[in-house]
């Protein structure tokens, strides 16, 4: 049998389909060598594997550094990736992940001598990839860069890196501010004109292609969002504008209000109904929402998969913690994963005649039907114990349930009752967390994160254990 009949296959001589399919399965960060490496082997390998390199740009605190967390220090890796880029722009499209911790890296510090020379360096890039942009608002951005603002470096970030899937920034030094909005407004501009675009053309070639060239846009394929501003904080309006990003699923915002007064941002008005997006995990910790302020939120999320509050006070204290009932009633049923904490204020909600209420949070959740897995909520914003699980009867699909803030005394064998009860089958876990633990102690902090960061009510009995043992290190099992 000759080779002339069966010819040689070769990698080279594979359709370029079947290549593709070869660089996607490679894994992203742990193949990233191979990746490159074979980006060298041929011009039709370079072709084929460049959309598949994948760049996680962080700074990493060493285990033996102790000293508190100063988020000014995580804006070094900031301006040291703008200065990389203002260089070489062609790197850009091969950051997917950005994580600035919060670490002072003095790698990533730059001399002054080399500030001074980044002038014409900013003042190029901008020109050359940003010819949209007012002089006014490309003159802002260099003079913050200079200044090692992280608004500035951040809003550069954003519009020159078009392939971001991640951004994890804890705290943003002097804030979330003017310039960071602007250019998330330009990219949300930039989204509707390609949606109507879009929707002009009505062939399947054309819609193809647009698919392919919406990854290209300002913020296009950002997945998760975490955002901290510890200076004034972040406002409903801002986290609007964040869940407007098409491909968005995840969305962590630190410090979150109404509003904010000193930057002129209040409450908005109800948005109108948003278009179909990806389901969304939303995480709102440190935050000081108020019921109207939630119902803004979940409205204008067109697919809230589960949602994460850790409440705080403003120091102001005593006062009833807010009553989102209403807005979990209009826009929660969707929900799989509630996670409402309280227990900082001195009490729960308040009625219209200023006594406690108590029974309208029970009302809403048992309105929401077959969807909710995991529920947690504080004591102070509850019924008796005989009364809430009388409502969690109602909700055939809850697998775990936690109550935060009770009291030892406490009788809550009605809630301990219904684990795999005749009534609540799929029932499978129910923790009470005593009110006497410290909210800063090892119990509270395993339990606080794994309800934020695996949507996951810890085991009862490992958290007993983690109590008495003391130990720093334990790994939750499966049940």
């Amino acid at each position: 049998m000759s080779e002339e009949t069966h010819p040689r296959i070769t990698m080279n001589s594979m359709a370029e389909e079947i290549l593709m399919n070869i660089a996607a399965s490679l894994h992203r960060r742990d193949d990233l060598s191979a990746v490159l490496n074979l980006r060298l082997v041929s011009k039709k390998w370079h072709r084929i594997a460049t959309p598949f390199v994948y760049v996680n740009v962080q700074n990493f605190r060493p285990a033996s550094d102790y000293r508190w967390n100063n988020y000014t220090y995580s804006t070094d890796l900031l301006c040291y990736i703008c200065w990389k880029l203002a260089q070489r722009p062609d790197l850009s499209r091969f950051i997917k992940e950005l994580i600035a911790t919060p670490w002072q890296d003095k790698r990533c510090k730059l001399h002054n001598d080399t500030k001074e020379k980044l002038l014409e360096s900013f003042h190029k890039v901008l020109s050359v990839t940003s010819p949209a942009l007012t002089s006014a608002f490309k003159a802002d951005i260099v003079s913050g860069l200079l200044h090692e603002k992280a608004d500035a470096a951040l809003a550069l970030i954003f519009f020159m890196c078009r392939d971001l899937e991640v951004l994890i920034v804890p705290g943003v030094e002097g804030g979330y501010g003017r310039l960071m909005r602007e250019m998330l407004s330009l990219a949300l501009r930039q989204h509707e004109r390609h949606l109507q675009l879009q929707l002009q053309h009505s062939h399947d070639h054309d819609q193809q292609q647009g698919d392919g060239e919406k990854s290209k846009l300002i913020l296009g394929g950002v997945t998760h969002i975490r955002l901290g501003d510890y200076v004034n904080g972040m406002c409903v309006a801002d986290a609007l504008d964040l869940l407007r990003l098409p491909k968005l699923r995840d969305l962590r915002l630190v410090n979150l209000g109404d509003s904010i007064n000193s930057a002129g941002l209040q409450l908005p008005p109800p948005q109108p109904q948003p278009r179909d997006h990806c389901p969304v995990d939303l995480t709102f910790e440190v935050c000081h929402l108020s019921g109207k302020g939630l119902g803004r939120l979940l409205a204008g999320c067109s697919a809230p998969r589960s949602l994460f509050i850790q409440m705080r006070t403003r120091n102001v204290q005593p006062w009833g913690a807010p009553s989102f009932a209403q807005a979990l009633k209009a826009h929660g049923a969707g929900l799989e994963f509630l996670f409402l904490d309280t227990v900082i204020f001195a009490r729960g909600p308040d009625d219209d005649d200023g006594g406690a209420d108590t029974t309208h949070l029970l009302r809403a959740l048992t309105s929401f039907g077959g969807r909710l897995r995991s529920l947690v909520l504080s004591r102070h914003d509850l019924p008796s114990t005989a009364e809430i699980a009388a409502a969690l009867v109602k909700l055939p699909s809850l697998k775990e349930f936690m109550l935060l803030g009770t009291n030892a005394a406490e009788d809550t064998t009605p809630l301990r009752a219904l684990i795999r009860g005749p009534m609540t089958p799929r029932l499978e876990r129910v923790v009470c967390l005593p009110a006497n633990h410290d909210h800063s102690g090892l119990v509270w902090t395993r339990t606080y994160e794994s309800c934020r960061d695996r949507r996951r009510i810890p085991d009862p009995s490992l958290l007993k254990w983690y109590e008495l043992s003391g130990l720093d290190d334990y790994e939750e099992e499966e049940q």
